[in-house]
């Protein structure tokens, strides 16, 4: 199973995102999560999954809520 590590140099990149995709972020900035989340709400993944502190999560939940996602 192949393995993509974006680094914050290839962040504007986001590979292809299918139905055999699990999308997991272990950043604690939201500006690089962003783009990554987006293509996997346009996508179909089998997972998406976001770790962090409190403080991150509720930062994430809130601009996730402005921009349309569910609340």
């Amino acid at each position: 199973m192949p393995f993509v590590r974006l680094t914050p140099a290839r962040v504007t990149r986001v590979p292809l995102i299918d139905a055999d995709t699990a999308v997991i972020l272990l950043w604690h900035d939201l500006h690089r999560e962003l783009p990554v989340l987006q293509a996997a709400r346009d996508a179909t993944p089998f997972y998406i999954g976001a770790l962090g502190s409190q403080r991150t999560h509720s930062q994430r939940r809130q601009k996730l809520i402005e921009l349309g996602w569910a609340g």
